[in-house]
């Protein structure tokens, strides 16, 4: 697209030199014609510079929405833990330097359960922070269970930045007295041996293993933003700006404050070198096309200082025209056809019809690369699975979902297994759509994703719908259904009373559940559309209880 707009740009500039030369032999027109270009180039730059400049404004406000979203959503996860969060914490800097993680680590479950076995083995019939202090239990066991909960928020963060498409999302633990910070946890992993002082001897031993405890001096001038979002636990306007080696970032901060007590701050980071280069691309294409109005404009002043070719300029419009609506090259030819004489006219037809036939060849050839894109992307799509993943929210799709219910078909004929469908539907999506428009409709899409995969995080989600989701409910979250039916209304409740947020980021949904009986069910199929007539009710019981307010 880049190449056809400099294309475009160049054969502007050449039929500029053409109407020039018509200006030369006609003194007062080559005047009008100068100071036409004058002011076309002047309105083209302020235009551009506008455009451009709104855009970029426009872009930073949503992007300090954004981060701001996926700040606040981790400091809720974090301060729901409350007292274990502090602990963690506590123990994390005393002991970070023994964790001994897998550089490559991708799950907590393995750590879970080891440490519950521990706990069984050592302290049968106990329950750890009820029967027996954390604190009296052995080191041993303190370090699996932190270990546990070191990769359950190390992912979590991870998860947040995936899903919100950021680049870096980390914690930090903040040193007043020194200005240091500790990068607790970071989303960028490395290794020991990554962090040699110049001249050190790599250890293969430790090119496994997770670098953790990683502290940098950040001065009070250099990190203001950061430093009096520290001292004041208030979220700060703006961002930090960051262009190192990591990238070109904005970073926002947000104060986690447990039981009153201020532990660290999350900070989330946003690209904008890519951002800035399609909006770039974007304010170009439009000049482009304002430059193309010009371009009009001046064929309608070179027909008026030059009635005696009227006719001719007619003819040729009228060519034009006819391409614009049918794409015929054979166009080209009539406009040949017609070319008489060897005067500026004459050339101008010759270049247009040029044109045309340029113009053919560039179509053509940009089919052809989007027919090669096309068919590329539906072999990666093909050979990586991605016909099972949703691209608004990147969950597994109503492919994936009618796969798993053939899967479930299969297991209910071998063995009598219990499990349950939830039906989530959004509400109101149709009214965001239509009030703030299908960016922020597709953002509140996400954010109902995001919640309804961290409440029921140990359970398949499904997106079966333009705002429609099914979760497949097993084991520990089949157990806690109802529970986690209520945290998620909760949640829901809570964003819609926070007067900060935006009403489409008040996102509002609906919820049914059904269970699995042999004796009901003859197929998966009319399990889940109980469930969805569950959820039509709980809709209905919603949109009711709205009326009555």
């Amino acid at each position: 697209m880049e190449k056809s707009v400099k294309k475009w740009y160049n054969e502007c500039i050449h039929y500029g030199g053409i109407m020039f030369v018509m200006g030369a032999k006609q003194s007062i027109s080559n005047k009008i014609i100068a100071v036409f270009l004058v002011f076309t180039i002047f309105t083209l730059s302020l235009t551009g510079i506008l455009i451009y400049s709104i855009q970029m404004g426009s872009y930073k406000r949503q992007c300090e929405i954004n981060v701001r979203d996926v700040g606040e959503y981790l400091a809720g996860l974090m301060v729901r833990d409350g007292d274990r969060f502090i602990e963690y914490q506590d123990f994390y800097l005393k002991h970070y330097d023994e964790f001994n993680l897998p550089i490559d680590e991708e799950e907590y479950l393995s750590y879970q359960i080891s440490a519950e076995r521990m706990i069984i083995d050592n302290y049968p019939g106990k329950v750890l922070g009820r029967d027996i202090a954390f604190e009296d239990v052995e080191t041993e066991l303190q370090m699996e269970y932190y270990r546990y909960y070191h990769m359950y928020w190390l992912l979590a963060f991870e998860e947040a930045r995936i899903a919100f498409d950021l680049p870096y999302t980390y914690y930090l633990v903040m040193d007043e007295e020194n200005h240091e910070v500790m990068y607790m946890i970071d989303g960028e992993r490395t290794t020991p041996n990554d962090h040699l002082a110049e001249g050190g001897t790599p250890d293969p031993a430790m090119d496994d293993i997770m670098y953790l405890g990683d502290t940098y001096y950040n001065g009070p001038d250099e990190y203001e933003i950061m430093w009096k979002t520290w001292e004041t636990g208030v979220k700060q306007n703006g961002f930090k700006e960051f262009n190192n080696s990591y990238g070109h970032t904005y970073c926002y901060y947000t104060p986690l404050v447990i039981n009153g007590q201020k532990m660290g701050l999350i900070a989330t980071e946003i690209e904008v070198d890519r951002v800035n280069k399609e909006i770039l691309e974007d304010t170009l294409k439009q000049v482009a096309i304002i430059a193309l109005v010009y371009l009009v404009a001046t064929f309608a002043i070179i027909e008026i200082l030059s009635r005696s070719v009227t006719e001719r300029i007619e003819k040729l419009a009228g060519h034009v025209r006819e391409y614009t609506e049918s794409r015929e090259a054979g166009v080209a030819d009539s406009i040949d056809e017609s070319i008489k004489g060897t005067d500026e006219i004459a050339d101008l037809s010759a270049a247009f019809s040029n044109l045309i036939r340029q113009v053919e060849k560039q179509i053509k050839s940009l089919q052809y690369a989007s027919q090669e894109l096309s068919d590329t992307k539906a072999q990666v799509r093909k050979a990586s699975g991605q016909g099972y993943k949703d691209l608004l929210t990147g969950i597994r799709n109503r492919n994936a979902f009618e796969d798993e219910i053939r899967k479930l078909a299969i297991d209910v004929q071998n063995e009598n297994i219990g499990f349950g469908l939830a039906a989530v539907d959004m509400n109101g999506i149709k009214q965001i759509n239509e009030d703030y428009g299908y960016e922020n409709g597709n953002h509140a899409i996400r954010k109902l994703c995001f919640i309804v995969c961290h409440v029921f995080e140990h359970s398949p989600v499904f997106k079966v719908g333009g705002d429609r989701f099914m979760v497949v409910l097993k084991g520990e979250d089949l157990r806690n259904s109802q529970k986690l039916i209520e945290e998620f209304k909760s949640r829901l409740s809570r964003l819609s009373e926070e007067k900060a947020l935006k009403s489409w980021e008040k996102v509002s949904a609906a919820i049914g559940v059904a269970y699995y009986d042999k004796d009901r069910d003859l197929s998966i199929e009319d399990l889940a559309e109980r469930a969805v007539k569950e959820m039509q009710r709980d809709k209905a019981e919603m949109k009711a209880e709205k009326q009555l307010k």
